[in-house]
């Protein structure tokens, strides 16, 4: 009786297109058989199912904490935005400050 071959597996690879269907997975570090997910910060592996292997990570608790997490944080620039208020008074500065530096009357300033 002659030994029988181990059955070769196929696994499968991390895809480009993956990335235009799901744009939260990138190409891991880790190697073709890995997906990294820019959401929760971890490689998964796609070796076993490929796009159904990222499937199951959307659908899993971490992922989904995840993202309602980051629904919730707003834009830092939102932080950073300066108002109209801010602006007119740099402005009323800076003409006051042309005025006392070239020693002009106060008679300029209404024309």
């Amino acid at each position: 009786m002659a030994l029988s071959k181990a059955k070769q597996k196929y696994l499968q690879v991390f895809l480009d297109s993956y990335t235009a269907d799901f744009p939260c997975f990138v190409a891991s570090r880790k190697g073709d058989k890995y997906e990294f997910c820019t959401t929760c910060a971890c490689d998964v592996s796609v070796s076993h199912g490929g796009k159904a292997d990222i499937k199951v990570h959307i659908a899993s608790q971490k992922h989904q904490n995840y993202v309602r997490a980051a629904e919730g944080q707003g834009n830092i620039g939102s932080f950073f935005q300066k108002s109209c208020e801010d602006s007119a008074i740099r402005t009323e500065c800076q003409f006051t400050g042309l005025l006392l530096e070239h020693n002009l009357p106060l008679s300029v300033s209404d024309h």
